[in-house]
């Protein structure tokens, strides 16, 4: 039985509630930074152009298509409501079980590092998008503040990303 799942069955635990900040700050850089140790950083700036069309683009292709469907579906629903619904949808596996089973099926290396930068990437890509639109949802921020904060944390992650990198390129 996997580690997670011995809670569950505990007779005395009806409900554990965890903040987000812990889960977000606590048990998901370990992960990831166990995914990005073992990727290879000339291989995926090699294939930096489909990592990027994958964890970006279809990411939000696909929260942007899940969000207007519930919002045709369910009429009164807030766009932002369904646009976290649709990041949620969006957001793949683990960087972690993402790469294990293509690696021990033998599958290239090439698809496997594209699946590597793109679970990487997806998180960031996911999970900024999901804390605006909670945000507007929760009347925290207005929608043109959330498109703002929203290209303003993309722009500095990328640059965060940037100068990470130089020194080791």
């Amino acid at each position: 039985m996997p580690f997670g799942a011995a809670p569950s069955f505990m007779p005395t635990t009806d409900q554990i509630n965890l903040p987000s900040d812990v889960v977000l700050g606590v048990f998901l850089p370990p992960l990831l930074r166990h995914a990005a140790f073992l990727s290879a950083p000339r291989e995926s700036r090699q294939d930096a152009g489909p990592i990027l069309a994958l964890a970006v683009g279809l990411t939000w292709v696909t929260a942007v298509s899940v969000m207007a469907t519930l919002s045709l579906a369910v009429p009164g629903l807030p766009w932002a409501a369904a646009l976290a619904l649709g990041v949620a949808v969006a957001r793949p596996t683990d960087a972690v079980s993402a790469t294990s089973v293509p690696q021990r099926v033998g599958d290239p290396r090439r698809l496997v590092t594209i699946l590597e930068g793109e679970s990487l990437v997806n998180d960031g890509a996911a999970l900024t998008l999901v804390a605006v639109a909670v945000a507007v949802v929760a009347g925290e921020m207005p929608v043109a503040d959330g498109v703002v904060d929203l290209l303003r944390i993309v722009c500095c992650g990328i640059l965060h990303g940037l100068v990470v990198a130089w020194p080791r390129s």
